[in-house]
C-alpha cells in the first residue's frame, strides 16, 4: 500500500514500527524545508487487514520550531513513544541550528491514534538523534546521538554519544564516544549479551 501525499514540499527521516495490535505506524518529517519552522513529524497508520494508509495526521504543531529526525518506539507498557529532535528555526545570517537542538517525544496509548503533548527528553542543546531507542538483553535502553555545535567545522566537529537508561526511559545519562568527531547517524545494534556493535 503506498503512503498518501505528504504535507509541505518535502519530507524526510522515516521511521516503522508494528504495534501489538498488528498496526503499522510510519513516521517522517514534513514541512517547506529542514530547518523551517513548518516542519513537524507526521504519523500515518496501517491497520492489520487494511491496504490503505491512513492520511498523515501532524503530531506535533509548535511552529516556532523545526521538529525532525523522528523514530518510533514499543515502550514496555504498550505505548508508543514518538522521539524526535526540535530545533529554533532559522536565524538572519544563521542557516543551521541544529546546536539548539533537543530531544523530544510524544506519547500514544491507543495504537497511534492521539498523541500527548511534547515533552522534553534530552534538553542539553545540540543533541541530535535518528535511530529508535534499543532494548539491550540486560534491560538497559541505549540511544543513538550526536552533538552538534555552532562552528566553522560544522558537522566535521559533531561527535556521536549515546544516552543510557537503566530506569526504562525516566532518566537518562550521557556516554560519548571517543574519537567520533563528524560521525553523525549513530547507530547500535547488540550482536550477543553485551557485545554492542
Amino acid at each position: 500500500a503506498m503512503l498518501p501525499p505528504v504535507p509541505g514540499t518535502t519530507a524526510h527521516g522515516p521511521g516503522l514500527l508494528m504495534t501489538p495490535a498488528g498496526t503499522l505506524l510510519c513516521c517522517w518529517f514534513a514541512g517547506t524545508f529542514e530547518g523551517d519552522t513548518d516542519v513537524n513529524i507526521v504519523v500515518s497508520r496501517l491497520e492489520s487487514g487494511s491496504d490503505r494508509w491512513t492520511e498523515p495526521q501532524m503530531i506535533s504543531t509548535d511552529n516556532d520550531f523545526s521538529n525532525q529526525n523522528p523514530s518510533l518506539f514499543l515502550a514496555p507498557g504498550g505505548e508508543v513513544w514518538a522521539m524526535y529532535t526540535s530545533q529554533r528555526g532559522r536565524e538572519e545570517g544563521k542557516d543551521n541550528m541544529q546546536y539548539t537542538s533537543v530531544v523530544k517525544k510524544q506519547v500514544s496509548h491507543d495504537d497511534g491514534l492521539t498523541w500527548g503533548e511534547p515533552e522534553v527528553v534530552l534538553p542539553e542543546e545540540g543533541t541530535f538523534a535518528r535511530q529508535a531507542i534499543q532494548v539491550l538483553s540486560c534491560g538497559r535502553w541505549i540511544y543513538g546521538l550526536w552533538l552538534c555545535t555552532d562552528s566553522a567545522a560544522g558537522l566535521a566537529g559533531d561527535p556521536s554519544a549515546f544516552a543510557i537508561s537503566d530506569d526504562e526511559g525516566a532518566s537518562w545519562r550521557r556516554v560519548d564516544m571517543p574519537g567520533s568527531a563528524g560521525r553523525v547517524h549513530p547507530t547500535v545494534v547488540e550482536l550477543e549479551d553485551g557485545h554492542l556493535v
